[in-house]
């Protein structure tokens, strides 16, 4: 079964509904690697192209947040600080083949994906909507890479 964006996900900040669409189009993908069972390629897809992508993208939200002054910065990046230790740990067993670490990352990020941006990501949205900055955050372009499969 294929994840669909939703609605509810979107925080309003292009650049970010972008890269989060981009993530789950990721985790698709590793989904369809994995139903054909092709482990091997899984965990080099994970290790090689969805870790970096992902902290391309908590790092590029940190520089908007600084960028445009988001008063929840310090703190949402630290939660991405945790987070990324947390997806890094992975790195090691899946380049050693642990079958099963590939199954209980997807499930991680996941979580991580619809639960964050709903409890937090959605606050950065608001703010800067209510702020008058949205027009000028929607300039900004999203973090692009190599992956184009959908």
């Amino acid at each position: 079964m294929e994840l669909k964006w939703e609605d509810r996900l979107n925080t309003g900040v292009f650049c970010f509904d972008e890269e989060h669409k981009t993530i789950l189009n990721m985790l698709n993908f590793l989904r369809r690697l994995l139903r054909n069972n092709k482990r091997s390629e899984a965990s080099s897809f994970i290790v090689d192209i969805l870790l970096p992508y992902l902290r391309n993208h908590l790092r590029h939200e940190e520089e908007v947040f600084k960028q445009f002054g988001y008063p929840e910065g310090e703190t949402h990046a630290k939660s991405h600080e945790a987070l990324e230790k947390l997806f890094m740990g992975f790195i090691e067993p899946l380049e050693a083949g642990e079958d099963k670490v590939i199954k209980h990352f997807q499930a991680v990020v996941i979580g991580w994906l619809y639960g964050h941006i709903e409890k937090t990501d959605k606050r950065y949205g608001v703010y800067f909507a209510e702020s008058g900055l949205l027009e000028k955050v929607n300039e900004v372009e999203p973090v692009r890479n190599e992956f184009t499969e959908v």
